[in-house]
């Protein structure tokens, strides 16, 4: 009677277990999917200018064209990025800035005008062109799972961009600061350690600024491969290489038929360091 008694409490001691470990099973999924995470990033760019601007004086009738790569500014630059991003269930938060600066130095081939001011030709010309690109968008996993997402969303994009060319006599430039609408696009593929993401965004502004018509579109694209190197389960570390294409394309027209025409492409390589919290509930 005693071991059938003992044998009896053993087994409900075993079904009670196994009931919790399956109770606890289901709570840690719950709370798994229930969880926010936060992440921060620092990104070290190197990336090569292109292309060019073009312009047209309608007080002097003259027409000029700059290449980047004529003129010697088609180098590679370092730029700092910072991003930091939040993520419940399906939905994620992004924010990011960066910002770059290119410069070179050249001979003026031909008369430089630019509103009221004027580079004459033989002069010897330092160019300086900055870029700070500030961002922030929201977007919804359209397809989901443990190891693959792929999310579409919206935001908005701010383009700080600036162009100095100081000659001997005179400078020339324009700065300006373009809020955008921005169209976010993003994927996502683990495999065991290892992290491949991609990353694309448009965005276009047409409107007026300074008594001045402005129509900017702009295109950025990334994709990165990295290796998950520390989890202790709330925190994550992972070390990113990747590439980096971005594309803007800015008009500017005064009221009298002047216009400048700005069109930059930034490519290169870059590195990553990501720290992801997961906080449960």
């Amino acid at each position: 009677m005693k071991k059938i008694i003992l044998l009896l409490v053993l087994f409900s001691q075993v079904f009670i277990s196994t009931i919790e470990a399956e109770d606890f099973k289901i709570l840690d999924a719950k709370e798994q999917e229930e969880a926010w995470d936060f992440a921060a990033g620092l990104r070290v760019s190197y990336l090569k200018l292109g292309g060019g601007f073009t312009a047209y004086d309608a007080k002097h009738d003259t027409n000029y064209k700059l290449d980047y790569d004529a003129i010697g500014m088609d180098n590679y630059a370092a730029s700092n990025s910072l991003a930091f991003s939040g993520e419940w269930k399906n939905w994620n938060l992004f924010f990011s800035a960066s910002k770059g600066v290119y410069k070179g130095s050249f001979q003026a081939k031909q008369d430089i005008f630019i509103k009221d001011n004027i580079i004459p030709k033989g002069d010897v010309v330092n160019g300086k062109i900055e870029m700070g690109i500030y961002s922030i968008s929201g977007t919804y996993d359209i397809y989901e799972n443990p190891t693959t997402d792929v999310a579409l969303g919206f935001g908005a994009l701010v383009l700080d961009f600036s162009t100095e060319f100081v000659g001997e006599t005179d400078k020339v430039g324009a700065d300006s600061t373009i809020p955008m609408p921005y169209l976010a696009l993003s994927g996502r593929k683990d495999i065991a350690k290892y992290r491949f993401i991609g990353v694309g965004g448009g965005a276009y502004y047409d409107g007026k600024q300074d008594d001045m018509d402005y129509t900017v579109y702009f295109i950025t694209l990334d994709a990165r491969a990295g290796y998950e190197f520390y989890n202790d389960g709330a925190y994550k570390s992972t070390f990113y290489i990747g590439y980096k294409y971005l594309y803007m394309d800015s008009k500017t027209s005064q009221d009298d038929g002047s216009w400048y025409k700005e069109t930059d492409t930034y490519s290169g390589p870059f590195i990553n360091l990501a720290v992801k919290y997961t906080m449960f509930k």
